[in-house]
């Protein structure tokens, strides 16, 4: 399943597939989440919680809205001090980005 593969490190294709299943059924807030995730796992945190926000929209149960804001909620801080303190933040993220891209993401 796509989110086993995407905690184990992201690829391409996986990415692929699940942009278009989101293009493919845009009310389709499982796509919504992987993806977001999946942004995140790539250090995209602006589109993760553009992600996370369209999703939110589309839930219906407590648990997977409070997942899903608590991600939500978590990217945006992340993002939040990437832009705050970019001298210190910025490497961390640039470690992790060259980490996704050793295990193929």
């Amino acid at each position: 399943n796509a989110l086993a593969i995407s905690r184990g490190g992201p690829d391409d294709e996986v990415l692929r597939l699940i942009e278009k299943a989101a293009l493919v059924d845009p009310l389709s807030e499982a796509a919504l989440v992987h993806l977001a995730q999946m942004k995140w796992h790539r250090s995209e945190l602006a589109e993760a919680v553009a992600l996370y926000d369209r999703a939110i929209e589309l839930l219906r149960t407590k648990e997977e809205l409070s997942e899903a804001y608590g991600m939500r909620e978590a990217a945006d801080a992340h993002l939040k001090l990437l832009k705050a303190q970019p001298l210190i933040y910025e490497p961390a993220m640039a470690l992790n980005r060259a980490r996704n891209v050793q295990r193929g993401a």
